[in-house]
């Protein structure tokens, strides 16, 4: 009896370490890239994640899947948008970034991050991003800052060579005074 205890107490520590010693994979920043290239009310957005390995042991085949909800619904895992990017694995304290390209129009969205391991989930993060009227780009934006061709322009050199030599003629006026 006691030899059976003890061999089975031996293989669920062994197991119990086998899974402590994992791979722990977190989302350590999300960053957003706002692209005037849209159509219409949307905008292209890049978003830039870094994943990081805070575990005891390398990381194997990764996968980081994103769900974006938008923030009122987000309790209730109402999903608008998903996708899955490929990950190389990731050693024990190191980081990878991985970039990945969404379409949103004005609002509040909530993103949820989760990364898996060999096709088992690992871990599971939430980010906020609000997306305003500022961000759609505007059909004419390009009309705005261009100048007519017809349009007279001086340019800053001339117009300080005419300031320097206005200034000349007329001290040399005053001097023969």
């Amino acid at each position: 009896m006691l030899v059976v205890v003890s061999a089975v107490a031996g293989y669920g520590y062994l197991r119990y370490r086998e899974l402590a010693e994992r791979p722990e994979i977190h989302v350590e920043r999300g960053l957003f890239e706002f692209h005037r290239e849209g159509e219409g009310d949307t905008v292209n957005i890049t978003a830039h994640v870094t994943l990081v390995n805070r575990g005891d042991k390398d990381s194997g085949r990764l996968e980081l899947e994103y769900l974006v909800m938008p923030a009122n619904r987000a309790s209730e895992n109402i999903i608008i948008s998903r996708g899955r990017v490929p990950v190389t694995p990731i050693g024990v304290d190191e980081s990878v970034g991985v970039s990945f390209n969404l379409t949103l129009s004005v609002g509040d969205y909530r993103i949820a991050y989760r990364s898996y391991e060999d096709d088992f989930f690992s871990y599971e993060a939430r980010q906020s991003l609000r997306v305003r009227e500022d961000d759609i780009p505007e059909d004419d934006i390009e009309d705005e800052y261009r100048v007519e061709e017809d349009t007279p322009f001086i340019s800053a050199a001339t117009m300080i060579f005419i300031i320097i030599l206005a200034v000349l003629i007329w001290r040399k006026k005053n001097d023969k005074r």
